[in-house]
């Protein structure tokens, strides 16, 4: 049974945070880190909460934490522009931000470009600092893109590492030649050529009856098994 909690602000015009938990016994956690939240709250998901959860599904978390560059509730972005930055922002919006990151086994960075008003993106990167983020690509070789704008087959890539709190400026040719976070496919090809430790395969086909109730591969599990190969 998936569980829903949002937290806002007492006026009900800042969200600060939506987690949405679907697993008992698998406690990992993925943070999506977007622009700005729409209409999704403790009892319904909207568009972008739907793509999250099945990313966060697929890469086998049992629970997924969403929160914004900017607190305040717009269906455009356009909106934030006409607010002062502290009102855009919200005052306690950092602070939920690093509550998120805090515990996340992986941070993805998905704001898209329009967290440059207000100076934004620098400081979110800058709250970021020493944390290895993942983005689903670059934008204007600045911006990580926002998952509204990604096909559901696109794989991670890094964004922010833990040696650096300065985005990876990549041009179009290096991208490509980056490698990739892919996962199913990986998975698959590993088990090819050795012998798994655990079942993965059928709890993601859905095969297996029981598979609910067994650990899935994760993307620090395949990330060590790229650095093997």
């Amino acid at each position: 049974m998936m569980k829903r909690e949002a937290t806002f602000d007492e006026t009900g015009t800042y969200r600060y945070s939506l987690i949405r938990k679907w697993s008992d016994v698998n406690e990992r956690k993925v943070t999506f880190i977007l622009s700005h939240p729409s209409t999704a709250d403790e009892y319904k998901d909207d568009s972008v909460t739907k793509k999250c959860l099945f990313f966060a599904q697929k890469w086998g978390f049992g629970q997924m934490e969403i929160v914004n560059a900017f607190g305040y509730q717009a269906h455009h972005h356009a909106v934030l522009r006409e607010l002062s930055k502290e009102d855009a922002i919200g005052y306690e919006n950092d602070r939920y931000i690093s509550y998120a990151i805090a515990d996340a086994k992986v941070v993805v960075a998905a704001w898209g470009e329009h967290c440059v008003m207000h100076n934004r993106d620098e400081e979110v990167k800058a709250l970021l600092n020493g944390v290895p983020t993942y983005c689903f690509g670059i934008i204007k070789q600045t911006y990580p893109r926002h998952v509204s704008s990604i096909s559901y087959g696109t794989n991670l890539k890094s964004f922010l590492h833990s040696s650096s709190s300065a985005v990876a400026h990549m041009s179009k040719d290096s991208l490509k030649n980056e490698p990739s976070l892919s996962f199913i496919e990986d998975i698959e090809q590993f088990y090819k050529q050795k012998e798994p430790t655990y079942s993965t395969i059928q709890s993601f086909k859905g095969n297996e009856p029981s598979s609910k109730n067994k650990p899935s591969m994760f993307i620090e599990d395949l990330i060590e098994l790229n650095d093997e190969q």
